[in-house]
């Protein structure tokens, strides 16, 4: 198996000022879900149907399939044809931050619903 010469990335030489441009976005719309005050949502959640209720478990068991596809395949297939190491960097953050978004379902999931439901709507 032959390796291949890994450098360091430069953030201070930038071939394409979109990577750094792209980079900034990203890190000032982070966030994760243990910081956003979930509960304030159960009273809202509790004039829901059953109905209304099981539709958007679907749609948020639908929502974290896509975040996790683009995690695990989405954004690390387009790391071939990243031109910069700052893309490669662009491409990392933008496929952690899909694993962020599925795991934030799982704290709507755990704040809102029974462990019975949530284990039926991934089911």
């Amino acid at each position: 198996m032959k390796l291949s010469r890994i450098s360091a990335i430069n953030w201070n030489k930038i071939s394409d000022d979109k990577d750094l441009e792209v980079w900034n976005r990203l890190t000032s719309n982070f966030w994760l879900p243990e910081k956003v005050p979930l509960s304030n949502d159960i009273p809202a959640w509790q004039t829901l149907t059953v109905v209304e209720q099981q539709l958007t478990m679907r749609v948020f068991t639908g929502l974290t399939l896509l975040d996790t596809l683009q995690n695990v395949i989405g954004a690390p297939s387009l790391m071939p044809d990243a031109l910069t190491p700052h893309e490669e960097a662009v491409l990392s953050n933008i496929s952690f931050m899909e694993a962020v978004h599925a795991r934030s379902y799982s704290s709507i999931f755990s704040t809102l619903c029974q462990t019975k439901d949530v284990d039926a709507a991934y089911a």
